[in-house]
């Protein structure tokens, strides 16, 4: 990785992309095919794509020392004095290009506007705020469970190998969640300087470890730090060998609070066939966050509706089979990378959505007897 001299960064660490197990002898990467794929209600392209599109794309991990560093969102650091960016990550979906559009500054809270080839801070001076050092955590969509969880708790993994667990984390924790997260990794509060997206963010020196995953497959080395952490969780679990080990991952309860969100309309129908089969019904927020690990730690079969709740699949043991229920075909190839990422078997049942709800998050269903049938079969 190369960077302007004129922006004083430099490259602490670089290393591959690596996922072994799903490397072929060429050395590309390939995600598995799924167990199977089901569209009872209509035939959907994406179906195919799961099958056509299995490539990770491959990514060169980093870690970057910038002083004087300006952060202007979650993720753009402009060096002090220098007008082009520095991210997190040398992805071509996410690199510093991407900023160049309104809407993706809008989408990520960037205080910048591109023009005359160079990029033009929004906010005025007396918006910012001075730091010390930091290891930046903060990435996109941190208010998103999933996103935090793929994106910002893999950067850990960076800071553990490069021994910079002495300097405190730039990450958003205006959420318990986060907080409660970022404790079970064994940071606290006092270790944290928090992200304020109306705010510049100004830091004598601010250490940058790359976004680890590709489209939301990860790499071993996030993959054996993730397996550390469920072990030490599940060696202290008052519950351990007793835990269920078929979990369905229900939405119903958000249903009924967001009834205009997505809504899952024939949901209970699928949780009852299910629960005849032996499965436990789970609402993952009705458990903290280190329960929630335990939980799925323990489950050797996964069912639920795509949502925050099944990233938490990131904590089941490798070879747990997954089942996800997709409203939409949006998400069809990061959820999937999503599963067999951690070396899951992983299968799909496209939903039919109802045409008639004007909403952008419509109602939907899913053939319970269907899906009941195939879970059967695994």
């Amino acid at each position: 990785m190369e960077l302007p001299p004129e922006s004083g960064a430099e490259v602490m660490w670089t290393a591959p992309f690596r996922a072994e197990w799903a490397t072929d002898p060429d050395g590309t990467i390939r995600r598995p095919e799924p167990l199977f794929v089901e569209a009872p209600f209509e035939p959907f392209p994406e179906a195919e794509y799961l099958h056509a599109r299995r490539e990770v794309y491959p990514i060169t991990h980093f870690c970057l020392s910038v002083p004087d560093a300006l952060l202007v969102g979650e993720r753009a650091i402009i060096p002090r004095g220098y007008t082009h960016l520095i991210t997190d990550t040398l992805h071509w979906n996410h690199s510093s290009r991407i900023f160049m559009e309104d809407f993706r500054c809008e989408f990520e809270y960037t205080h910048l506007r591109y023009g005359e080839g160079e990029f033009h801070i929004t906010l005025g001076e007396e918006r910012r705020v001075d730091h010390d050092e930091a290891v930046l955590i903060s990435s996109m969509e941190q208010n998103n469970y999933g996103a935090f969880l793929l994106r910002c708790v893999p950067k850990l993994a960076t800071r553990r190998l490069l021994g910079l667990e002495g300097l405190p984390v730039f990450v958003s924790d205006q959420q318990g969640w986060q907080r409660a997260i970022l404790r079970a990794f064994g940071i606290g509060p006092d270790q944290i300087i928090s992200y304020d997206r109306s705010r510049l963010h100004h830091f004598r020196r601010l250490v940058v470890p790359d976004l680890p995953s590709s489209e939301f497959f990860l790499d071993d080395m996030t993959s054996d730090f993730l397996d550390e952490f469920v072990a030490g969780l599940q060696a202290s679990d008052p519950r351990r060998g007793t835990r269920p080990e078929k979990i369905y991952v229900s939405r119903m309860q958000q249903t009924r609070l967001k009834p205009h969100y997505r809504p899952f309309v024939n949901e209970a129908e699928l949780a009852a066939l299910l629960e005849a089969q032996g499965f436990a019904i789970i609402e993952p927020e009705n458990f903290d966050f280190e329960e929630q690990v335990r939980i799925f730690a323990a489950a050797r079969v996964v069912v639920g509706p795509g949502g925050a709740g099944m990233f938490n699949t990131i904590f089941c043991r490798p070879g747990a089979n997954i089942v996800a229920l997709e409203p939409l075909p949006t998400w069809m190839v990061q959820h999937a990378n999503l599963y067999s990422g951690r070396r899951h078997g992983f299968a799909m049942v496209l939903g039919g959505s109802d045409a008639t709800d004007p909403s952008a998050q419509k109602r939907w269903r899913t053939d319970a007897g269907l899906v009941a049938g195939r879970v059967r079969e695994l």
